[in-house]
């Protein structure tokens, strides 16, 4: 599954959306999907994630990521990287 922040981060002039899930491949996948160039991959403590723009955010959840709260990724971040 793959999860996309609610609450937009602001980023220069741009707002923002954290996507990340459950496997490396599927992020993979839905970044290729949407869009994502694969060298924008963020490490976050081991993680794999994106940063994307609303445009992305939008294909993302057409294409079945679900939307959480940013909280409930930054738990899941920290679940991941046990």
């Amino acid at each position: 599954m793959v999860y996309i922040s609610k609450q937009d981060q602001k980023y220069y002039r741009y707002k923002m959306s954290m996507m990340i899930a459950d496997t490396l491949q599927e992020l993979m996948d839905m970044a290729t999907l949407v869009g994502v160039d694969h060298k924008w991959i963020k490490d976050h403590n081991g993680i794999p994630l994106f940063w994307i723009c609303k445009e992305m955010k939008a294909k993302a959840i057409t294409a079945g990521a679900d939307e959480v709260n940013l909280r409930w990724i930054i738990s899941r971040i920290g679940e991941m990287g046990k």
